[in-house]
């Protein structure tokens, strides 16, 4: 994932990530989730030098 540019985030005692975690609308989650498609989408456009 290094080699990818991505990051290691831990969430701590919430176990496996999805619909049944109970988390609901988690607003910390969709910020990753928003941090990651900028970053993709800087890619995509060839802001940022892939690996």
């Amino acid at each position: 994932s290094e080699r990818w540019g991505s990051d290691l985030h831990i969430a701590g005692p919430l176990g496996h990530i999805n619909g049944d975690s109970g988390l609901g609308d988690w607003p910390a989650g969709m910020e990753l989730l928003a941090a990651f498609l900028r970053q993709t989408q800087a890619i995509a456009r060839g802001a940022v030098r892939q690996p």
